[in-house]
């Protein structure tokens, strides 16, 4: 994660007021006869006002521009990883500054505003200016405030009063704070908070700077949680297909992921061919950006640059997750038709084997060991009773799953992996007996029944799910459901059917998230270590003693998703065999930096009210809380909120 620029160089509120005596003539003047009077605005206040002059903004607009519709914020607020991300982090604070006179915006990169909440009588007055989601507030088409100047400084402002170039914008305050996108670094957009000039504050520019903070770190967990997702799609397609070549496209049309066949047939046999795959086939480029856009399954036909083969059949087919696109597989079928397989919603059975079992699971710490202790009383249940595996994103559920498979008397027969997200109700039925029946057999006992993300089953869904379990006699399949969500809050709030949480929760068994598993991080990165090395043919690095203290203290938000990325980076691109710290990616350098800066915080009421309604979401869980809000334990414990910690 990107740490935002500190505000030192940001004026305090009582040297704001100062400059402002002297602004107001100043505006006055420079409006007039295009000069400034003795009394200058601030420099950047200067450069900006002459900007404007010079692009004939008119200094007594009264409204901004609308220039977004509301099916195209809402279809942004729904599916863009920043709207997600930053819609998540404002409804967090929602109630929290309700009373307190401001309103906080998110806007795009553009200065567009997608999303506000806040004080509904300041709302009200700010949408007479068009402050609202749809209007459009970069610097060059409405001056100086607190979006646009953010976006086109790069870094947090405060645009206070007659600092604003239109006239109408005047009255209010803003408080901007660039988001930093975690992969290159690049702004996204920004958050504002706005309220009455007369109420400036010093303590409202911190909280920006906080805010957007919080919507980055949401932004980082969600581009693990694709990656994980596109990892999953990867490995369910490879052991449906393992003939096959077989391309995994990210949204931004880069390789994730592809088997040996589909280097060999596309000529991919280097890191610097992967990286220019855009460019060595730009015409299938193409076609996955419009079936990613689309959302729609298309094939074709790829001339293959290297002119050994010639030409190759290509299926593609968009990646969904939780509502979103987030990428696209492509297949070239090498020897056998793949239409039914591509069109199908399951995976492909695999059976259990002592390579998923039990002995391959690595962890010594309590909370792992109190979790395969659960794990193997499930494999060891000669009822086959199902199990309800809850866990963060990457936590390890499926290894769980699969040891809990291979451990147990069903270990000969098939393991289905049946991710929920994107199945459709009327093949639900068909495709759970289609899938394990087939393969057992009808007098055979069946396998085991993988179900992930099962909290993302549409209501429909479930019913049909609900109905399967209920009716089911005879041979029928060992039911492994997993979640990273609260199943029995989903059922008080009427998104998820009670009868079917009761019929999959017989055996709940929690799986730990990594920052609860102690020392587990490091034992678990140094294992992945090797195991990148020797498939590199390279020398595992070794982790120098203020790298490992480092890690001992960071969350490991990705969890063993980011630790195999992080193990798979170092022996691929270090050049010398030993770790230092300015090896470490910058989200881990400056975590605890990151945290100090939230400490600083001195809005106290505010951030307590936060806090305090954020552990009551938690059920007083401390170390969730402060993953919630992107802040340090300590910052929690330093307010007095000295709860429990769950975790």
């Amino acid at each position: 994660m990107k740490l935002l620029p500190d505000t030192a160089n940001i004026p305090t509120t009582a040297e704001a007021r100062q400059a402002l005596r002297s602004t107001v003539e100043a505006w006055e003047r420079f409006i007039a006869t295009g000069e400034f009077s003795a009394q200058r605005p601030r420099p950047v206040i200067a450069i900006s006002w002459q900007r404007c002059r010079g692009s004939g903004l008119d200094p007594h607009a009264e409204r901004a521009r609308m220039v977004i519709s509301r099916d195209e914020i809402e279809a942004r607020l729904h599916t863009e990883n920043f709207g997600l991300s930053g819609r998540a982090v404002l409804d967090r604070m929602a109630h929290t500054v309700e009373g307190t006179g401001h309103v906080i915006v998110l806007a795009d990169k553009a200065g567009r505003i997608l999303y506000s909440v806040g004080h509904r009588q300041i709302q009200n007055r700010l949408e007479s200016i068009n402050f609202r989601p749809g209007g459009a507030w970069g610097e060059e088409v409405a001056g100086p405030n607190g979006i646009g100047t953010s976006l086109a400084l790069g870094k947090p402002e405060v645009i206070l009063g007659s600092e604003h170039y239109c006239a109408g914008w005047q009255p209010w305050a803003c408080y901007g704070a660039p988001v930093y996108n975690p992969r290159d670094h690049s702004i996204m957009g920004c958050v504002d908070i706005t309220g009455p000039a007369g109420k400036a504050q010093d303590e409202v520019m911190a909280l920006a700077v906080s805010l957007a903070h919080s919507v980055e770190f949401y932004l980082s967990a969600n581009l693990l949680r694709r990656r994980e997702a596109l990892r999953e799609v990867f490995q369910s397609l490879s052991g449906r297909f393992p003939d096959d070549a077989l391309l995994l496209l990210d949204e931004t049309g880069n390789i994730t992921a592809l088997n040996n066949p589909a280097r060999e047939l596309l000529a991919l046999t280097s890191p610097a061919l992967l990286r220019g795959f855009k460019q060595l086939y730009p015409e299938l480029s193409r076609k996955a950006g419009h079936c990613l856009l689309t959302g729609q399954q298309t094939e074709c036909r790829v001339e293959l640059y290297h002119c050994i083969t010639g030409a190759a059949r290509c299926v593609l087919k968009p990646v969904a997750d939780r509502g979103g696109r987030i990428g696209c597989a492509l297949l070239f079928p090498l020897g056998r038709a793949v239409n039914r397989g591509m069109a199908g919603q399951g995976a492909r059975p695999v059976a259990g084997g002592a390579e998923y079992g039990f002995g391959r699971l690595i962890g010594a710490s309590a909370a792992f060991k109190k979790c395969l202790e659960t794990a193997r009383l499930a494999a060891a249940d000669g009822g086959h009773n199902p199990v309800l595996l809850t866990g963060e994103t990457g936590a390890g559920k499926q290894a769980i799953a699969r040891a809990i498979h291979a451990g147990g008397p069903l270990k000969r027969r098939p393991f289905v992996a049946l991710h929920c997200q994107g199945l459709r109700a009327d093949r639900l039925e068909d495709a759970l007996r289609a899938h394990i029946k087939a393969e057992a057999g009808p007098d055979s006992i069946a396998g085991t029944l993988f179900l992930a993300e099962i909290d993302a089953l549409e209501p429909d869904l479930q019913a049909g799910l609900s109905r399967f379990l209920a009716a089911e006699a005879g041979p029928a399949p060992r039911l492994i459901a997993a979640t990273g969500k609260d199943l029995s809050a989903a059922v008080e709030q009427g998104r998820f059917r009670a009868d079917l949480f009761h019929r999959l929760n017989v055996i709940g068994i929690d799986v730990p998230a990594i920052r609860q598993r102690d020392a587990d991080g490091l034992r678990l990165l140094e294992h992945f270590m090797a195991l990148e090395a020797d498939r590199a043919g390279r020398r595992k690095p070794a982790l120098a003693k203020n790298v490992r203290e480092r890690l001992a203290c960071y969350d490991w938000p990705g969890n063993i998703t980011e630790l195999r990325g992080l193990a798979a980076r170092w022996v691929v691109t270090l050049k010398r065999p030993v770790v230092t710290l300015a090896n470490l990616p910058k989200r881990i350098r400056l975590h605890q930096q990151a945290g100090a800066g939230a400490d600083a915080l001195t809005i106290r009421s505010v951030e307590d009210a936060l806090i305090r309604k954020t552990l009551a979401e938690m059920n007083g869980n401390v170390s969730k809380t402060a993953r919630a809000l992107g802040i340090n334990r300590s910052t929690i414990y330093r307010h007095g909120h000295h709860q429990r910690d769950n975790s």
